[in-house]
């Protein structure tokens, strides 16, 4: 990182810093509500079902198999693919770099298990599709803060030392907004006079 990507204390002993979480977990991998059932010759994506791309010649026929294993709610996913990916609810963007890719949907099972109605469901599913974009498209933070510490006895040597970090950040100013938070328990704090 350069010097002007972080944020020091008042007294200069703190240092706060916000960067790609390149170590980010696959969101797919966490307890989600929803299921993503997706076939793409180039890419794994979406979670490991027992769905298999050759059993289906379209679409409709793999939505139709969801609905008949359960699925109440089942939204379209597609992919834009140039010079990366990025994932949305829905089958086009244009007619070359993008199409469908799969589903995402959740059983009434879920339904009764989260005691959601399928309106609250549904942007639960489109914001586990956001997030999942957000881990395809590298845009997960990670933000630290770190104290300034002798490096050796002469005690004129320094150097930094974690005393704060957390991950897994999709938004930038969220990640920003709680580094300056934690950074700010570190701030000299104004001695009263009695």
């Amino acid at each position: 990182m350069k010097a002007e990507d972080y944020t020091y204390s008042k007294d200069g002993d703190f240092r706060g810093w916000v960067d790609i979480d390149h170590f980010a977990d696959d969101p797919r991998e966490w307890d989600n509500l929803g299921t993503m059932v997706c076939f793409h010759n180039k890419y794994r994506l979406g979670d490991s079902t027992d769905f298999k791309a050759n059993d289906y010649e379209s679409w409709n026929e793999l939505h139709d198999a969801i609905k008949a294993n359960g699925g109440v709610l089942i939204l379209p996913l597609g992919i834009y693919d140039h010079g990366g990916i990025t994932m949305y609810v829905g089958t086009k963007v244009d007619s070359w770099d993008s199409g469908q890719v799969g589903f995402i949907y959740c059983t009434e099972k879920d339904l009764e298990r989260e005691g959601l109605s399928k309106e609250r469901a549904e942007e639960i599913l489109r914001g586990e599709v956001k997030t999942y974009d957000a881990y395809l498209t590298g845009n997960v933070y990670v933000w630290g803060v770190e104290q300034r510490v002798s490096a050796c006895s002469c005690g004129e040597c320094k150097e930094w030392e974690a005393v704060e970090t957390n991950g897994g950040y999709t938004d930038h100013k969220e990640a920003m907004k709680d580094m300056n938070g934690c950074l700010s328990n570190f701030e000299p704090k104004l001695q009263e006079v009695n």
